[in-house]
């Protein structure tokens, strides 16, 4: 059962060069391996999601040969036309939560009663809030994880292969209501449209969107039968 573990945390205090660099072994890592063992999920556990890389598809720093530019013609080398354009457009949105964060929500929710159950994490990136999850919860607990882009979602999947990983939009999973005990994460901001039948009337942005799936897929059932 992988864990998030102090070393990991630490090396999301280095530079941006060093988190990109082992964001891309990471990638090389997931796209060579089926199953992946201790010592090489602690590697997965390094990549840091794509917001790290923004300098890397930006022309005027491949000039010469930049830490950018070796990033960037590795990916290229590892990744498909499609996967290169979903890299592109996360850019802006994909960045890995502080692990002080989640584990004060775990605190916060330890707390309150929640002893675990089964867990949604919508835009899960590579599933930091299950790794961090106190190990008296993660026992109780079943996971789905939802991730837009595909590379990132692989690399949840060889982190926590007992998780259940969806490689789509949030939109479009299809998750029966009432069917989770706590949704958690940290989702996307911005004003970016989506469409999904259930919720088209109400015209909202991407954050507010994936707030009303969370919500439906269990709070308001819960309240309404209180």
């Amino acid at each position: 059962m992988f864990e998030i573990t102090p070393e990991i945390e630490e090396h999301f205090d280095c530079s941006l060069r060093i988190k990109a660099e082992a964001t891309v072994e990471a990638i090389a890592l997931s796209k060579s391996i089926q199953i992946g063992e201790p010592d090489q999920q602690i590697e997965l556990a390094k990549a840091s999601g794509w917001g790290t890389l923004t300098d890397i598809w930006v022309g005027a720093n491949h000039q010469g040969n930049t830490w950018q530019y070796r990033c960037y013609e590795r990916l290229c080398q590892l990744l498909t036309t499609a996967e290169i354009q979903a890299a592109k457009s996360a850019t802006a949105t994909a960045y890995q939560t502080s692990f002080e964060v989640i584990r004060n929500l775990w605190d916060l929710l330890a707390a309150i009663g929640f002893t675990g159950g089964s867990i949604l994490e919508p835009a899960c990136n590579t599933l930091s809030f299950m790794g961090c999850q106190p190990q008296n919860m993660r026992i109780r607990s079943q996971w789905v994880g939802v991730e837009l882009d595909p590379t990132f979602a692989q690399i949840a999947r060889l982190l926590y292969p007992e998780a259940q990983i969806y490689a789509q939009g949030f939109e479009k999973v299809s998750l029966s209501d009432s069917s989770f005990d706590l949704a958690i994460g940290n989702v996307p901001f911005g004003n970016y449209k989506l469409f999904d039948s259930r919720y088209a009337h109400l015209n909202l942005s991407v954050d507010h969107n994936i707030h009303i799936f969370v919500v439906r897929s269990k709070i308001m059932r819960k309240l309404a039968k209180a």
